[in-house]
């Protein structure tokens, strides 16, 4: 039997609509708005970062195909929640 995969959770959560700042990678320094978060995997979608492309060939929805970028998921160790009004970064702690 299949095991679950446990993921430490941070004290502070990052929610959907929070401002985050990416701490580590290639994207590091980048700002934007989550789009989607996924607790069980510990990972998050952040608005115009980690942008991976798609190749997709045409279906009926979308009659041109092509490459198309998107957000791509991140590991939510790498970003810290971002305060826009007074511009201070608050690192959660991952250790609990």
């Amino acid at each position: 039997m299949a095991r679950a995969k446990v993921v430490p959770q941070a004290r502070g959560h990052i929610k959907k609509d929070d401002f985050v700042k990416i701490i580590a990678g290639k994207d590091r320094g980048k700002q934007g708005k989550v789009l989607r978060v996924f607790p069980q995997e510990g990972r998050l979608t952040v608005e115009r970062v980690n942008m991976v492309k798609r190749h997709t060939r045409p279906t009926r929805q979308m009659q041109q195909g092509g490459i198309i970028e998107r957000e791509g998921k991140l590991q939510s160790q790498t970003s810290c929640l971002f305060v826009v009004s007074v511009s201070v970064v608050y690192a959660l702690d991952t250790k609990s």
